[in-house]
């Protein structure tokens, strides 16, 4: 290891404090998130309001889509910084939340006609509102390690 760089772990806002491009990986990744949170929990409604939108708001494309999203922006920021300050309360909600994100857009179907409903909302859009939910945690924790910030 360099000089330079056994510098930046010993300081105490850490390596990747330094790099904007880490917070601004994190700030996609919270951002891409609340969009996830908020697609699923409007969906329903929108199904009501506007048929026509609802529908392709409950598309399983719509909602794979935003999984990679939110996937790339975690794995873009949560990993790398993990691999600084080694923190588990970053790196448990990221694997829990894009465990459950990845499996509710891809392995079920989650907002289909029979799909399993729990008062009128899917269990896939409970589950992804769960992973989304996951991954604000992690990227709030990270945020705060990587600003100097004690988060947990």
């Amino acid at each position: 290891m360099s000089l330079a760089f056994e510098k930046e772990l010993a300081s105490p806002k850490g390596l990747a404090s330094s790099d904007p491009a880490a917070a601004w990986w994190d700030r996609t990744g919270l951002a891409t998130s609340l969009i996830c949170v908020i697609h699923c929990l409007a969906t329903p409604i929108a199904l009501v309001l506007l048929p026509a939108t609802g529908s392709w708001l409950a598309s399983p494309l719509v909602h794979q889509f935003l999984a990679i999203a939110v996937i790339a922006a975690a794995a873009g920021s949560l990993f790398p910084s993990y691999l600084v300050h080694r923190r588990i309360a970053v790196l448990l909600p990221a694997v829990v939340g894009m465990s459950a994100v990845l499996y509710f857009a891809f392995a079920t179907n989650c907002c289909g006609p029979d799909a399993l409903h729990l008062a009128g909302i899917s269990a896939g859009s409970v589950g992804s509102i769960f992973g989304g939910l996951c991954l604000m945690v992690a990227h709030i924790n990270n945020l705060r390690l990587l600003s100097g910030r004690r988060c947990c």
